[in-house]
């Protein structure tokens, strides 16, 4: 049976480059999302595919990155197994996206939070909220390499309709907080200037 799982990106109000630094950051979940389909097969393979990308395949045994695409989500399968030596067996899985790529609007956050929410569910992993973002900035970190805060991941799980979410990342406390914005919205627009935080510059200038 294939089942569907949804994660937001999301804009960052205030606090730019401050989540790494343990500040205060204020991110709100936005209408633009990765909708990933899953369905459990009978196959020793896990199976992915995503609109005008090469598909790949691998098994859950030989996790290895190759950076391209799908390292966010071998990451992924990669620290569930680390930390809960989860075995997954064969799956298909398929990624469409409305979140512009190296837009800033987080859509590999989205991309891993969709997929711990899927494997969650399917595989009755009982992760809670912090679980959930925790290891998916985990695969971000570990096995894509990029030394991310954990602003994008939490606002992914923890995005409400409505609300931004005050974030202190150091003490990890976190309140939501009403947008009444009456008749004024946000916008994001699309410069089409293209980022990727794997390149390395983003860890560079963390460091």
């Amino acid at each position: 049976m294939k089942r569907y799982f949804v994660a937001p990106g999301r804009v960052n109000v205030i606090g730019e480059h401050t989540d790494y630094n343990q500040g205060f950051v204020m991110p709100v979940a936005i209408d633009k999302y990765v909708l990933l389909s899953i369905e459990r097969t009978d196959e020793n393979v896990i199976a992915l595919s995503s609109a005008g990308r090469e598909p790949v395949s691998f098994r859950e045994e030989s996790i290895e990155k190759t950076g391209d695409w799908s390292d966010y989500l071998k990451g992924v399968f990669w620290v569930l197994k680390d930390n809960l030596g989860v075995d997954f067996g064969g799956m298909k899985i398929k990624i469409s996206s409305s979140i512009p790529e190296g837009a800033g609007l987080s859509s590999s956050a989205a991309l891993e939070v969709a997929l711990i929410l899927a494997l969650n569910s399917v595989y009755g992993l009982k992760l809670g909220d912090r679980e959930l973002y925790s290891f998916a900035q985990q695969a971000e970190n570990e096995f894509v390499g990029v030394q991310c805060g954990i602003m994008d991941q939490f606002a992914a799980v923890m995005g409400k309709k409505d609300t931004a979410i005050f974030l202190d990342t150091l003490e990890m406390r976190h309140e939501y907080v009403p947008l009444e914005l009456g008749e004024y919205t946000f916008v994001v627009f699309d410069s089409k200037v293209h980022h990727s935080l794997s390149s390395g510059n983003y860890n560079t200038r963390r460091a």
